[in-house]
């Protein structure tokens, strides 16, 4: 390893590294009754079905920041705006000249938009950059230390997750196979994973501590957590042939909601405590690429694997019957690819892929209050 890079914990096939790896699927799962109740009403935030917006961000409960191909150079690269929540008030940041690619997992934003980083292959091979906003400051995020040299085409760098002090936690193909990296701030690296599953799906906990991630080994696929420092790597889910994985954190950072698409007995969303010891399914639908977890931790957003999208409002007690709100209506097709929580926890951004257009737009849907869903 370069004297930059701290060497992970152990190295070891994941997908069989932990007790909840042992169980079969359906071992001590409990099903949530589910109800579907009423949808809710959606407002165009920006959409004009000519050009792409993607990556909606809450910033504040009034503000919206998002990329689109509005005022960029063509092919497949973008530009920040923002708008108000009404989408009435929209502005490029920066000039058209500085543009991104959602590329490799390029237009991460920051907690709160305060930077966004980009995956590039400028160099001949590609790597993480960031930038402010409005592309200024513009840098390499991950130096390349220690006297490696990546060749044309490499992976060296890309699927970049901000953690919420600013850190951010990538993949890298650089040592043969895809391993997990995070970089400080000021360019320090350290090597989290070093076997030889794939693994993707990279989510960090809010507390800054934890990495969550899908893992994939010869028996099948789990979500592992591990620690910022590359220790205690686990298993939290059973290991399920074939199976995708989408994985988000509760606000606590105590559990973890999962979209697994798979067989129908592992299709749906699951609910799991993070040292794997309660596996929990919550709802039949799901097998969808989003979930996320609202900051009240009351609601879990998720996708469908035709793309419709679902709130799961869960019960109180943790027990009982969950409500199950669809946001999309069926016979608006279409593909969610994305959603943000506002920061009380009532609003959804959307990013929705038009069924006719194949355009994606910003989309704002507005939830009801728990006690008016009751009423």
């Amino acid at each position: 390893y370069p004297p930059e890079m701290e060497e992970p914990d152990e190295p070891k096939d994941i997908a069989i590294s932990a007790k909840a790896a042992s169980k079969s699927v359906n071992q001590e799962a409990e099903t949530l009754k589910m109800s579907e109740t009423h949808t809710v009403y959606l407002t165009p935030v920006v959409v004009d079905g000519h050009y792409n917006h993607v990556r909606p961000l809450w910033v504040g409960d009034y503000k919206i920041y998002y990329l689109s191909e509005k005022g960029g150079p063509g092919g497949d690269a973008f530009v920040p705006w923002e708008t108000t929540r009404d989408g009435l008030s929209r502005r490029m940041m920066g000039s058209g000249s500085y543009s991104i690619s959602t590329n490799h997992g390029g237009g991460a934003w920051s907690p709160k938009g305060r930077k966004i980083a980009f995956v590039t292959d400028k160099n001949g091979y590609w790597e993480i950059w960031s930038s402010d906003a409005g592309g200024n400051d513009i840098n390499p995020s991950v130096p390349n230390h220690g006297g490696a040299v990546p060749n044309p085409g490499d992976l060296w760098a890309y699927n970049p997750v901000w953690s919420p002090s600013g850190e951010l936690a990538f993949l890298t193909n650089r040592f043969g196979s895809t391993d997990i990296m995070t970089v400080s701030g000021n360019g320090n690296q350290r090597l989290i994973t070093r076997n030889s599953s794939a693994k993707n799906n990279l989510v960090w906990s809010p507390n800054g501590n934890l990495i969550a991630f899908q893992g994939s080994g010869q028996k099948g696929n789990a979500v592992h957590v591990v620690e910022k420092n590359g220790k205690n790597l686990k298993a939290v889910t059973p290991v399920i042939k074939g199976a995708k994985m989408t994985p988000a954190w509760a606000p606590n950072s105590k559990k973890l909601a999962l979209n697994v698409a798979g067989e129908k007995e592992d299709r749906g969303l699951w609910v799991t405590s993070i040292d794997g010891e309660k596996w929990t399914k919550v709802s039949d639908m799901g097998g969808g690429s989003v979930a996320k977890w609202s900051p009240d931790g009351d609601r879990i957003a998720m996708t469908t694997g035709d793309g419709m999208l679902y709130v799961c409002q869960l019960p109180e007690s943790g027990k009982g019957e969950a409500n199950l709100i669809p946001i999309i209506p069926k016979d608006r097709g279409g593909i969610v690819k994305e959603v943000d929580w506002s920061p009380d926890g009532k609003q959804l951004l959307l990013e929705w892929e038009c069924a006719d257009t194949k355009t994606s737009g910003i989309w704002r849907a507005e939830l009801s209050k728990k006690e008016e869903d009751n009423k």
